[in-house]
């Protein structure tokens, strides 16, 4: 043993932003070591002066037993370094070093600050910004790294004498708390009227005084904007007809589901069913929203907050701000992206001033850094399957095996879009920025490709999407990087396959709305023969025709007339049909005789198209206001009759419709399910009946594929992707379906299964395609 030497220990992962630096010093004074502890850009690192190597290796030991809640330790490295004699132990702060992706997601209040804000003998008593070093905001805070209050939007406020004490007491929780504040030296509230243009509080700490009126807005039935930690929230009451058919009317979304905050577990339960699952999810540090059944003999909410839906969309208060308003309001309340429909949140107080949707805005000078919504999840047999991963979850960091010399920036999908990284270490999953063909949401994109890219090296590999009109691609295009193009429905199988860490050759299925196929062609009900590494389509969908192109997407009637026209149905039997009744008969005509002539068709194989048609054709949704809006308005019509989404499947007895499976051509055919549900329509079935045989039928389709492939190619193993499996009914029976018949099936659930999850499936292919990178 070296008499003059000291050690190092360097900790990688999620260990900045959750207290590890606290928590080190606190253990390192246990042990009475001298040395520091710091954070850099590779994560935070201990220097221990002495050589006594067994007592070095129980601190290891117990560091990793005893980290912080919310900490991630992917790698521990020690080594040795020159003998340097230290006085005592030190909280030293930014010391350089190579950047590493070491992010840390915004994180809801602890129960700690929860009681401290309502406890009248507190001095943060009714203070909406009350943290601790294990929760509050991060990433949507951060300007550089490392996580230092310097480097975020905190750094505008400094200190009083209580938070200095505080902050420099080992004992304190808020010890080196990086947005440690409180009402004499935090952020202040500014409350603006839209109306009258004129401030009601300006820049004040006079915060319960505040809330009190806003609560009292809320009764009177207005609606305000308010800044929450990642953006601007919409709130309204949740019970009044007038209130949120005047929210809708505003917002342009005139059908879509809104998100409900309610004050407690105890006051969410008189409204939906709750399991334990769904209690701890929701009361959880990220917070999310939870979709969650709706009873069926609740108190009233407006019938305009969830329009044919059975489900509710739930959230509990994220931060201490929301945690006041619903201790004063005692209601549930309206808690919806401020934003105008397919639009991004708002977050820029300027923006915020100026919007012609709420009545007032309530502000406060904390700037938001990046914007980030609300996790959006729909609980699956105890996991969280998501529907949007953002505030909570992500940024999100994965440990990568093998460490590697290439490097690669992956840009998603331009729909639902998320962006992943991948440096020599780690993947990291970036926030959720949504539809990135709508130009402010893409400048916000570009800002956050900014900031990611920065944490690797000048020569890393831009992984796109081969669709060569999307954003994101012709974005990669311009830039001088190699470059590698994967396509669409093998990214949704690489992400299922990455999250359950499988290496497997499996049978994928992807179904989606729109993906750019190998060939070229608009793709989305596909059967693949899929690996990490590369893929091959074996089986699909027969092609749909899509008169108008992108025209017929937003007006699925478009897609009904066009596919019965395909079945030889004249212009004359078509408008005997009641759905075309919502059309006006022009339009018939004409859209009749371009599909006709094939003029100005594109066709697609897209499994998401086929439920546009019969969705229209049902006349449920014959215009579609937001993505997928046909497809859930009509699996919801199925929960008419159901009490649960599971159903025992008996294929032999079942009246069900049938799609042909055509095992030479590989494809399948959709027409014969088409002409059976214009017959049930002639007749008067019930849409609740048509749309469950429907699923049936589908469900039916791809077991009978899927046998065939497996009997051709030996392979047992099923991988789904795609934003079609977000329908429960599809997913829970498939699964039971093809897990009675003895086959393994992977589905994502902590990955998103829509296009948020394309991001990180080029990522895993990547990895696999080290060696075929090319220059362009």
């Amino acid at each position: 043993m070296e008499a003059n030497c000291n050690y190092k220990v360097t900790i990688k992962g999620v260990v900045q932003g959750i207290g590890m630096r606290p928590f080190l010093y606190r253990l390192a004074s246990s042990y009475n070591f001298r040395g520091r502890v710091y954070n850099h850009n590779s994560g935070v690192s201990i220097e221990i002066e002495g050589n006594d190597l067994n007592q070095i290796q129980s601190f290891m030991q117990d560091l990793q037993e005893n980290s912080p809640v919310h900490s991630k330790i992917y790698h521990i490295e020690l080594e040795k370094i020159p003998f340097l004699e230290y006085k005592d132990f030190s909280m030293d702060y930014y010391s350089g070093g190579s950047k590493t992706l070491s992010l840390s997601p915004d994180l809801s209040f602890c129960e700690a600050c929860r009681k401290e804000t309502l406890d009248p003998k507190s001095r943060r008593s009714q203070y909406p910004f009350t943290t601790c070093a294990e929760c509050g905001p991060r990433y949507s805070i951060m300007r550089s790294i490392p996580y230092e209050r310097e480097n975020t939007s905190m750094n505008e406020f400094p200190l009083c004498e209580s938070c200095k004490r505080e902050f420099t007491d080992i004992n304190d929780r808020r010890f080196h708390a990086v947005t440690i504040s409180c009402k004499e030296c935090g952020p202040t509230l500014s409350y603006y009227s839209n109306q009258s243009k004129e401030y009601f509080y300006k820049d004040s700490r006079n915060y319960s005084e505040i809330i009190t009126g806003l609560a009292n807005d809320i009764w009177k039935g207005k609606i305000i904007a308010i800044q929450s930690i990642g953006g601007f929230h919409f709130i309204c009451l949740a019970n009044s007809d007038i209130v949120i058919r005047n929210l809708r009317e505003k917002k342009k979304r005139n059908s879509k589901p809104f998100a409900i905050m309610f004050k407690d577990i105890c006051m969410l339960e008189e409204y939906a069913e709750i399991s334990a699952f769904d209690r701890a999810l929701l009361q959880s540090p990220m917070a999310p929203i939870v979709l969650l059944k709706a009873k069926k003999k609740s108190k009233l909410l407006s019938s305009y907050v969830n329009r044919n839906s059975p489900y509710i969309g739930a959230i509990l208060p994220s931060a201490p701000l929301h945690l006041l308003i619903m201790e004063k309001v005692n209601t549930p309340i309206i808690f919806t992206s401020a934003n105008v429909a397919n639009e991004g949140i708002l977050y820029r107080v300027d923006e915020a001033l100026t919007n012609s949707i709420s009545d007032t805005v309530l502000f406060h000078n904390r700037e938001i850094m990046f914007s980030c919504e609300d996790s959006v999840i729909l609980p699956f047999r105890e996991k969280s399957f998501f529907i949007r991963k953002s505030r909570g979850y992500v940024p999100a960091l994965h440990s990568v095996s093998n460490k590697r010399s290439s490097e690669y920036f992956c840009t998603g999908a331009d729909l639902n879009n998320s962006i992943s990284v991948l440096s020599q270490e780690f993947l990291l999953e970036g926030m959720y920025n949504g539809n990135v063909q709508n130009p402010q949401i893409y400048k916000d994109y570009l800002r956050q490709t900014e900031f990611l890219s920065s944490f690797l090296n000048t020569e890393y590999t831009l992984v796109h999407d081969l669709h060569p009109s999307y954003n994101t691609s012709e974005w990669a295009s311009e830039k001088n990087h190699q470059k590698l193009g994967v396509q669409h429905h093998h990214a949704h199988i690489a992400a299922c396959l990455g999250e359950h860490s499988s290496f497997e050759t499996v049978i994928g299925i992807a179904l989606d709305g729109t993906g750019y196929g190998y060939e070229g062609e608009i793709a989305g009900f596909e059967f693949l023969i899929a690996n990490r590494k590369e893929a091959r389509n074996v089986f699909h969908l027969s092609e749909l025709p899509l008169v108008g192109g992108e025209a017929a997407i937003h007006e699925p009637w478009r897609i009904a007339v066009a596919c019965l026209q395909a079945c030889s149905y004249t212009i004359e039997d078509i408008l005997s049909l009641p759905f075309s009744k919502q059309i006006k008969e022009e339009g018939i005509r004409m859209l009749y005789s371009l599909a006709e002539s094939s003029i100005r068709t594109v066709y697609t194989s897209g499994c998401g198209r086929l439920f546009d048609a019969v969705s229209a054709l049902c006349s449920v949704c014959t215009v579609s206001e937001y993505d997928a809006h046909a497809a859930i308005d009509f699996e919801n019509c199925i929960y008419g009759n159901l009490d649960n989404e599971n159903v025992a499947l008996d294929f032999e007895t079942e009246p069900f419709y049938t799609f042909t499976v055509n095992k030479e051509n590989r494809l399948i055919d959709w027409k014969p399910l088409l002409i059976k549900i214009v017959e049930d329509i002639k007749k008067n079935v019930p849409v609740q009946k048509i749309s469950r045989n429907f699923h049936l039928a589908l469900i039916k389709a791809i077991v009978e594929v899927v046998e065939f492939l497996s009997v051709e190619t030996g392979i047992r193993t099923i991988a789904l992707g795609g934003g079609v499996f977000m329908n429960r009914f599809i997913l829970s029976n498939l699964v039971d379906d093809l897990e009675a018949k003895n086959y393994k099936v992977l589905y994502p659930s902590n990955i998103p299964v829509n296009d948020s999850g394309i991001a990180f499936g080029q990522a895993i292919i990547a990895l696999e395609r080290e060696q075929e990178t090319v220059c362009v």
